[in-house]
């Protein structure tokens, strides 16, 4: 019992401390600017969904199943605006190449707010989850 208790806690401490990181980060690229290449809508989108990382988590605290699938959500959402920022930047001949795969492994792995979002995404699904250990009671038994 304990061990789940240590779980869930650590898990939710580490997705509201990301879910901050996340805000910040999105906080201060709408303070000093955003993407000029882009589209003003998704420039706008670019800067605004990590913002709404720590609301995320807040919901997720009140509602679990409604917050873990909304974290999943943002996380895609900014997934596709920042390939989609970055792969219009290739397109006008900022990259060295024009391969979408590459530009979307380039994206997943160069953009920190990224990593700091589906940490939190992970973590909230994490907290969530139910863990049982194995025991002889879980096991599908005969009928007498």
């Amino acid at each position: 019992m304990k061990n789940r208790v240590w779980k869930y806690y650590g898990f939710l401490v580490l997705s509201g401390v990301a879910s901050l990181i996340t805000s910040v980060i999105g906080i201060l690229m709408v303070t000093f600017g955003y993407p000029k290449s882009a589209h003003t809508a998704v420039a706008l989108l670019f800067c605004v969904l990590p913002c709404l990382s720590l609301g995320v988590f807040g919901l997720a605290l009140a509602n679990r199943r409604l917050g873990n699938v909304v974290a999943w959500m943002l996380y895609a959402a900014t997934l596709a605006t920042v390939f989609y920022v970055n792969w219009q930047q290739c397109i006008g001949g900022k990259c060295n190449t024009s391969n979408p795969w590459i530009v979307f492994i380039s994206t997943s792995v160069s953009v920190p707010h990224l990593w700091f979002l589906f940490v939190a995404a992970l973590s909230l699904q994490l907290a969530h989850t139910r863990t049982r250990p194995l025991g002889s009671d879980d096991l599908p038994t005969l009928p007498d």
